[in-house]
């Protein structure tokens, strides 16, 4: 039997086809059985996930024109990448404190949101490198991120009391480390 061209496109059609198929068909399957088992083990996906959909999800949908920006193309839509960067960020510490159950983080995490609107800014003018943000905005972010840690650590350890009778302990050892060191140069 002759093969001609019209034959041999089919057969490479079919061949396209079935590939494409086994693929989606591969990832339906695990899907599947990924939601039958969290749904088996009692697990509410959407609980887990909805603040990164639902804020996240917009946060990325805002950041997309300053994302496709050029220095070449620039975009009217740019400045959506500040309100983006915050529900992008209010997401992600909704999602990680509902994964851990710690809403109390609240009270010192509040410090990354600002942050993170002076990152989108920051971003959005990435093609002007004359713009005040530039110079601004690193010395900004520094500051939110540093009152971050030390809020946290603030109210980590003497607020909620997270590492309990251990903290003073702990401090105990660091200085006692300290004491050491400086002998041991003497």
């Amino acid at each position: 039997m002759k093969l001609n061209d019209e034959m041999v496109y089919k057969a490479q059609a079919k061949n396209e086809l079935t590939r494409t198929t086994s693929g989606t068909a591969v990832v339906l399957i695990v899907a599947g059985v990924g939601l039958f088992l969290a749904n088996m083990a009692g697990v509410h996906l959407l609980d887990i996930f909805a603040p990164l959909l639902f804020v996240g999800g917009l946060g990325v949908l805002m950041l997309m024109p300053a994302y496709k920006a050029t220095a070449e193309q620039p975009t009217q839509w740019g400045f959506l990448a500040a309100p983006g960067a915050f529900f992008l960020t209010l997401g992600l510490l909704i999602f990680m404190m509902g994964l851990v159950d710690h809403f109390e983080g609240f009270a010192y995490a509040w410090a990354l949101l600002p942050a993170s609107v002076i990152a989108g800014l920051m971003y959005a003018k990435r093609f002007d490198e004359q713009h005040t943000i530039h110079q601004r905005g690193h010395h900004a972010i520094r500051f939110f991120l540093s009152a971050f840690m030390i809020l946290g650590l603030f109210f980590e350890l003497l607020v909620f009391e997270s590492l309990g009778p251990w903290w003073p302990l702990i401090l105990v050892g660091i200085g006692g480390y300290m004491v050491w060191q400086e002998r041991q140069k003497n």
